[in-house]
């Protein structure tokens, strides 16, 4: 008989009669007790109401209490366990208090200290004093501003007065049960834990990494087939292991000499590059020989388009270095605002010709630890890209310093064509560009934003990117003060 068959047999005679004599008798009851988690039930309440109460608050709040009190009503009559509702400015004052609102009173006393830094926090979070359920949500509008904090105090005691009812009555029934089983289960347990032991240990080395190891058990019964099963399983784990190692020796190898081909190709065009560009300079400048006005012309043609070229250079080089991590940086004390000016007063007349207005607002100073020739190069990147997609309006660029001084803010808005929401989890990526090869209107070979990246990432920050098509592109970069020593994720409330 096989372990299934003799477990089946005496388990199911055993709680077939236990489950039929209380089940009946105790399955109304549970039913109407226990139907939920009670806490989280205040919580999702609780985040679906804020909305709404902060919109009538914002619409009432200089009329008459009783107003307001009207409009959120519904929302402390649905909620069975909800004592009142507080309206909390972020210093912690309360601007509003159902119970006193009822009664027609402005209440705007201090929230009391054991609350006080609940309130402030910007997650939503619970306080539980004795039977009473503190829940504190956060309102944070689009732009990271904490606005209010919505208190909701809610009275649970009859509802855990009859938990502990049933958790006597659950605990009695899970102790008879234990008995039973554990008697049961000795009898069983005896003929099968020697090989489950073994079964284990087994196991348990497989997982430590030891693939030499045999699943070997003599068994005719499912643990038998099991080890069988297992034994093959190891074979075939051992087997892949040693194929993917030597594929990823090969991968490795070939991204090595892919890195050192494109490094060497690149500094190879770049000395000729330089030459040429220096030549012909010198040619436009009339310093060698005699050129006409005609080849002049000629000239500054081939001159542009060189320099193009050999931006575009830069840039594969720049990208292979961030290959090597942050080892190359230059990581000290540096002004962002400057970075940016400089990189303000180079795009702007290129954005005078285009007829669109370039716009700089800034901080007087906003001094971070980083490395200063990435950081203009993610700076110029995206004012670039912005006046290279804007063809009417404006392009704004702001340097301003982040909450509690722990994080830079640089941001690059524009008026553009947009992003198209299909292509904006791909527009960091290496080489990707959202129109097609024979379509490309712009120009460039799709580094400057895996640049901006890269960059970002080197000094532990965070990018964001709002975009909408037709309408413009906002790049928001938030870059540590210290250097990645703060979560700039958590800081920036985002």
């Amino acid at each position: 008989m096989s372990i299934r068959t003799k477990i089946s047999l005496i388990y199911s005679g055993l709680f077939f009669v236990l489950i039929s004599l209380s089940g009946i008798f105790f399955l109304q009851y549970f039913i109407e007790t226990n139907k939920t988690d009670i806490t989280k039930h205040i919580m999702n309440y609780a985040e679906i109401a804020t909305p709404s109460i902060v919109h009538s608050y914002e619409f009432y709040k200089n009329s008459s209490p009783l107003l307001l009190y009207r409009e959120i009503y519904p929302i402390l009559e649905n909620n069975p366990y909800l004592v009142y509702i507080e309206i909390i400015a972020p210093d912690g004052t309360v601007l509003f208090n159902s119970q006193k609102a009822r009664m027609g009173i402005n209440y705007t006393e201090k929230l009391p200290p054991n609350l006080l830094k609940a309130a402030k926090r910007l997650y939503p979070s619970t306080i539980i004093e004795n039977t009473h359920v503190h829940v504190f949500i956060p309102y944070i509008d689009e732009f990271g501003n904490h606005l209010y904090t919505i208190h909701y105090l809610n009275d649970l005691s009859e509802t855990l007065l009859r938990i502990k009812r049933s958790l006597m009555v659950i605990l009695f029934i899970i102790i008879v049960s234990i008995i039973l089983s554990f008697i049961v289960s000795s009898l069983i347990a005896r003929g099968i834990t020697a090989k489950l032991n073994k079964l284990k240990n087994t196991a348990f080395e497989l997982e430590k990494g030891n693939l030499n190891v045999k699943f070997s058990i003599d068994s005719r019964d499912e643990i038998g087939e099991l080890a069988t099963v297992f034994e093959n399983m190891r074979k075939t784990i051992k087997q892949n292991i040693e194929r993917l190692r030597n594929t990823l020796d090969e991968l490795k190898e070939l991204d090595r000499m892919k890195n050192e081909f494109v490094a060497n190709v690149s500094h190879e065009l770049k000395t000729p590059l330089t030459s040429a560009i220096g030549y012909i300079s010198l040619i436009s400048k009339r310093k060698i020989g005699y050129a006409s006005d005609e080849v002049l012309g000629a000239l500054k043609i081939v001159e542009k388009n060189l320099n193009e070229l050999s931006l575009k250079i830069d840039s594969i080089l720049q990208i292979s270095k961030f290959q090597v991590g942050a080892n190359h940086l230059a990581m000290r004390n540096i002004d962002v605002v400057k970075i940016a000016r400089r990189c303000y007063d180079n795009y702007r007349p290129v954005a005078e010709l285009k007829g669109i207005v370039l716009e700089f607002d800034s901080d007087e100073s906003v001094t971070v630890f980083g490395d200063e020739k990435s950081i203009e190069s993610m700076i110029c990147n995206l004012i670039d890209n912005a006046v290279k997609f804007t063809n009417t309006g404006k392009v704004a660029v702001r340097v301003k310093m982040g909450k509690n001084k722990k994080y830079a803010v640089i941001e690059v808005e524009d008026t553009g064509i947009g992003i198209p929401e299909k292509h904006l989890k791909r527009i960091f990526d290496r080489f990707y560009q959202i129109e097609s090869s024979n379509a490309r209107r712009f120009g460039g070979i799709g580094l400057g934003l895996s640049i901006v990246k890269e960059v970002v990432d080197l000094h532990g920050g965070i990018i964001q990117i709002r975009s909408k098509e037709g309408e413009g592109t906002l790049f928001k970069v938030l870059i540590p003060v210290k250097g990645g020593d703060i979560n700039v994720q958590k800081d920036s409330g985002n």
